[in-house]
């Protein structure tokens, strides 16, 4: 029921965060009341979403209609945070973002996590008690947000035409593009459990790497977040977009090619400390599934690039290609292979897709690629790769390693200056 929830989320959005993000960053939009008819929009459209939702859940066979009621409340909630937090990055206010984007979290974590480890309070905590949970604290949040951004809520501007000609035509191509980056992600596992003759397991040990991958790949849409607004601020400083895009990608990529050598390299203890088993196939497939992040860290740096220079439609033409690719691939050979070959193809077309949105992000931007500091950070990964699997068979502790080793290597880094947090900083502060 939250995949359903999820992948309909195109609907819910329709591009409308990211083409905010972008028009406001730049200035063009803040005096024209926007900011409300955004909002408007966002209204209608989560009306849309709920009933293409309830429709749905009706024909599938959905009965708990409650729960489901909840889920579709908890997107609408998220969305229209993501779009509060939207405002705030593109007017570069990066410190009240930043409380935004953990109070939700702090919240669960607080009263869900005191349900869980202590259920004589309330006795054991059930699901829907979890999403109300989630639901209370995404409205806090929201709340928090309005009152940050109050000064932008202008009278609403009430017009359809307005809304259709400024808003909804205008971020179409956004919302494709991420149709299109959604299907390229989340179909995979659609296919294989409707196409393998264990389909419901194959999809549950997919889902089980899927969820490391996409916690880590965290990382990359917060960089995504800063950047998509300051390119689109910063329009006529060429100089400070590359150098500020460099150390961004270099930071991400050592932070991913890390995470990657730590599980590739000890897959069975990251299975067991998360599921509290695992086997050589599970091992396997968390190890390909997890080979797909620095291709989608690329993908965060190259194609926000793109986006926010104003080449969406380039960067939707290469989704486009490969979101097919990765759907026809998976469509003859998920049901054949498993959790393992969607894992392989994903890997396999997530590079490509990088590969394809740098060179044209290069092309058409001028956004530098700079090869060599990416290949010594691929050699500090493969250092560090090679100091956990050594701590492995030495029997030392995996985790006390994994710590020192990650400090050093990127400490090594930072003296060599492959990594500058300093223009990071810069970026964020003198804004």
């Amino acid at each position: 029921m939250l995949n359903l929830t999820m992948v309909c989320n195109f609907l819910l959005d329709f591009g409308i965060t990211s083409y905010f993000n972008q028009q406001f960053a730049s200035g063009n939009r803040r005096k024209e009341g926007f900011f409300s008819r955004v909002i408007l929009t966002k209204l209608i459209l989560s009306i849309l979403y709920g009933g293409v939702i309830v429709v749905i859940g009706k024909l599938s066979g959905i009965t708990d209609w409650l729960l489901l009621g909840l889920l579709i409340l908890l997107q609408v909630l998220t969305s229209f945070l993501l779009l509060l937090r939207a405002y705030l990055t593109a007017t570069q206010q990066f410190g009240r973002d930043a409380i935004i984007s953990v109070a939700d979290k702090f919240i669960v974590i607080i009263f869900a996590g005191t349900l869980i480890l202590a259920p004589g309070l309330a006795g054991i905590i059930t699901i829907h008690q979890f999403v109300i949970i989630q639901v209370c604290a995404v409205a806090v949040a929201i709340v928090t947000g309005l009152i940050l951004s109050f000064r932008d809520l202008v009278q609403v501007k009430t017009g359809l035409n307005g809304i259709v000609k400024d808003i909804l035509v205008p971020s179409f191509p956004f919302a494709v593009n991420i149709f299109f980056m959604s299907l390229m992600a989340r179909g995979d596992s659609f296919l294989l459990e409707r196409l393998h003759p264990q389909g419901a397991t194959e999809a549950g040990i997919y889902a089980s790497s899927f969820r490391l991958l996409d916690a880590v790949n965290m990382v990359g849409f917060l960089f995504a977040g800063f950047l998509l607004p300051y390119i689109s601020r910063h329009q006529n400083d060429k100089e400070n977009i590359h150098s500020t895009l460099l150390s961004c990608r270099n930071l991400l990529l050592l932070y991913v090619l890390m995470s990657v050598a730590f599980v590739i390299a000890v897959p069975g203890f990251v299975n067991t400390v998360l599921y509290h088993h695992t086997n050589p196939y599970n091992e396997f497939v968390l190890g390909f599934t997890i080979l797909s992040l620095p291709s989608l860290a690329l993908v965060h740096i190259y194609g926000t690039a793109l986006t926010a220079s104003g080449n969406i439609q380039v960067f939707l033409r290469i989704s486009l290609v490969f979101a097919m690719f990765n759907f026809v691939l998976n469509l003859f050979l998920a049901g054949r292979y498993g959790a393992m070959g969607c894992a392989i193809i994903a890997c396999c077309t997530q590079l490509l897709y990088a590969i394809v949105t740098m060179y044209f992000s290069h092309k058409k931007t001028g956004a530098p690629l700079n090869l060599i500091p990416l290949l010594e950070i691929v050699v500090a990964a493969l250092a560090y790769w090679a100091i956990i699997k050594s701590a492995e068979y030495l029997d030392w502790n995996i985790v006390a390693v994994a710590v020192i080793a990650g400090l050093f290597i990127s400490y090594v880094l930072f003296i060599r200056e492959k990594i500058s947090l300093r223009e990071i900083l810069k970026s964020v502060t003198e804004n």
